[in-house]
């Protein structure tokens, strides 16, 4: 999956080269499917390298962009998104970068207009009454809620966003993550209050030149991520999922991430679950084991649910256990819980 800005300021090489190495790795991957959406830097909406064809170099691209399917393809530009149904998952593919050129200024933000959202929601009808799918993800490249931790202003939001994510919450239509790019800050969030609120997974840049401000909270990362379909089956959580991030470093190369990289090394998604009730659960655990130490493994395989926590509710549930019971979580060399044992 690839969350869009392939090139840099709309340069034609940029993109053409990203597009094939693009698929370069879906070939090593044996990969059946290459997800991918249109970037503001994908857009010649300022530039002026294509003839003022803002989206021109994309529509000509080889392979076909964003799928190889035609009529999918002209589905992309003229409704600015597709759907895609497989057994075990749907993905919607959504171009928040469809305005782009149209108007002055609009290059600073993303939409989705009321009219796209109606006719996603008309499409998601039929298809979950003909066949609801445990697993839903939405790609995008605009963020679709503010992610102004870093910013005090969240100028470059997704208009329209509030109104996707009712319809993806409203728990009519299954449940979702949303995964979208843009904003070079990787993060995992829920979105606001909603019947079944969307994870929002933000994934951070593979290699652009992260801003100052971010350079001591984020890298350039890339992930795996995982959803357990058993899991999904049997512990009734909603849509749950884990992932793996790694770092690219300058003069050492790729390494897993720690925790001050964005996102660590590993993770979970989808446990909305109290953290006081999850802290004493894992604390009654420990003490049925009644040894001075236990691998944190074995509290997962007593526990499963507590692989599928955000990691700040992971973090908020170690201090927790900490400071309420007395107990002391060692981590390993990422900065992940490897054993929990009493305190001295």
């Amino acid at each position: 999956m690839c969350c869009g800005d392939m090139g840099d300021k709309a340069r034609p090489a940029g993109i053409l080269y990203t597009w094939d190495k693009l698929h370069v790795i879906k070939r090593k991957l044996e990969a059946k499917t290459l997800a991918v959406t249109a970037g503001n830097h994908d857009v010649d909406s300022r530039y002026k390298y294509t003839d003022y064809d803002a989206k021109g170099l994309l529509q000509s691209l080889v392979p076909p962009f964003p799928c190889e399917d035609e009529k999918l393809n002209d589905k992309f530009w003229a409704r600015n998104y597709i759907v895609f149904s497989e057994p075990d998952y749907r993905l919607v593919i959504l171009n928040t970068s469809a305005y782009h050129g149209a108007k002055e200024g609009e290059f600073e933000h993303g939409r989705i207009t009321p009219r796209t959202v109606e006719a996603l929601k008309a499409e998601l009808e039929v298809l979950e009454h003909e066949q609801p799918r445990r697993v839903n993800i939405l790609l995008c490249h605009h963020h679709p809620h503010n992610h102004g931790d870093i910013e005090d202003k969240d100028v470059s939001l997704m208009e329209g966003g509030a109104k996707l994510l009712e319809l993806l919450g409203s728990g009519d239509y299954g449940n979702w993550i949303v995964i979208h790019g843009h904003k070079h800050h990787p993060r995992i969030s829920y979105a606001a209050a909603s019947i079944s609120p969307p994870i929002v997974f933000s994934a951070g840049s593979l290699c652009a030149r992260i801003y100052e401000e971010l350079q001591g909270q984020a890298r350039n990362q890339f992930y795996v991520i995982t959803f357990p379909l058993s899991d999904l089956d049997t512990l009734e959580l909603g849509l749950i999922g884990t992932f793996q991030a790694w770092d690219w470093l300058p003069g050492i190369g790729w390494q897993r991430a720690t925790l001050r990289s964005g996102l660590p090394a590993s993770g979970g998604f989808g446990n909305r679950g109290d953290i006081t009730s999850i802290s004493k659960t894992i604390a009654t655990i420990f003490a049925s084991k009644k040894q001075p130490w236990v691998e944190w493994n074995e509290i997962i395989g007593a526990f499963p649910q507590v692989s599928y926590l955000l990691p700040i509710s992971l973090q908020a549930i170690i201090k927790k256990l900490e400071s309420n019971y007395n107990l002391t979580v060692s981590r390993d060399s990422d900065g992940q819980p490897l054993q929990i044992g009493r305190s001295l």
